[in-house]
C-alpha cells in the first residue's frame, strides 16, 4: 500500500484472501477500516457509550467454506497490519492501543459450505461477490444487538449451492481463457512493435 500510495482507511471494504500454502483458501473482509483505530484505543469505552444505534462500526468478517483456518491468528495479523498502516499514514497519532477482543471485533456468519476438497477458491470469489452486492448495507451498532450473526449473509446473494459453484467455476475458467488469449496476442505483438521502433530510431540517427 505504501508503494501504491493507497490509503486503506478511505475504503469501506478490504477483501483479503487467506491461504494456507496451497491447501486451502478463505476470505477475510475488513469493514469500515477508518473506524478501526478509534474503536481500539484507550478511550474506546467512552466511544461505545456515545455512539448511536445507527452509526456504522468497524468489523472483521471471516468466511471459510471448510472452517479450516485459525481465525484468531488471522485476526491478530490483520489488526497488526491495520495499526501499522494507520501509524504510517498518521505518524502524529499518539493514542494508546487498547485492542478490543476477538469476539468484540469479529463476525463469523453462517455461510454455504463446500462438500469437496477443491472448490475453496471459487467459494472465496462467491463470498466476495455476495458481499459486493450487499455493499450498500450498513453494519451498525443496532445489528450487533442481535443474538446471531446471520444478518451479514441472510440476503439472496448467499443462497447458493454446489451447482451454482460449479457454474461459477466454469464461468471463471472461460473468462480466464478469454483474457489469456488477449494477453498472449499482446505479448506476441509487443516485441515486434519494440523492434520496429528501435529500427526507426536507428534510421533517424543515420
Amino acid at each position: 500500500t505504501a508503494k501504491k500510495n493507497t490509503n486503506i482507511f478511505e475504503k469501506r471494504f478490504i477483501f483479503i484472501p487467506i491461504t494456507n500454502g496451497s491447501l486451502h483458501c478463505s476470505l477475510c473482509v475488513v469493514v469500515n477500516p477508518s473506524k478501526c483505530y478509534e474503536e481500539n484505543v484507550s478511550h474506546k469505552d467512552d466511544l461505545d457509550e456515545t455512539r448511536n444505534d445507527n452509526e456504522e462500526v468497524f468489523k472483521i468478517i471471516f468466511l471459510d467454506s471448510l472452517k479450516m483456518h485459525s481465525t484468531h491468528r488471522v485476526y491478530k495479523n490483520v489488526m497488526h497490519w491495520l495499526f501499522s498502516e494507520y501509524e504510517r499514514l498518521y505518524p502524529k497519532s499518539s493514542l494508546e492501543r487498547n485492542n478490543k477482543s476477538f469476539n468484540e471485533n469479529c463476525i463469523i456468519p453462517p455461510v454455504p459450505y463446500q462438500d469437496n476438497a477443491w472448490d475453496c477458491g471459487v467459494f472465496v470469489c462467491r463470498y466476495a461477490f455476495g458481499l459486493y452486492k450487499e455493499r450498500k448495507k450498513k453494519i451498525c451498532k443496532r445489528d450487533l444487538n442481535r443474538t446471531k450473526n446471520n444478518f451479514i449473509t441472510e440476503s439472496k446473494f448467499f443462497e447458493f449451492d454446489m451447482t451454482d459453484i460449479a457454474k461459477m467455476r466454469d464461468d471463471l475458467k472461460n473468462l480466464i481463457e478469454d483474457i489469456s488469449k488477449i494477453y498472449l496476442e499482446h505479448k506476441e505483438v509487443e516485441p515486434i512493435k519494440k523492434r520496429k521502433t528501435s529500427i526507426k530510431e536507428k534510421q533517424k540517427k543515420r
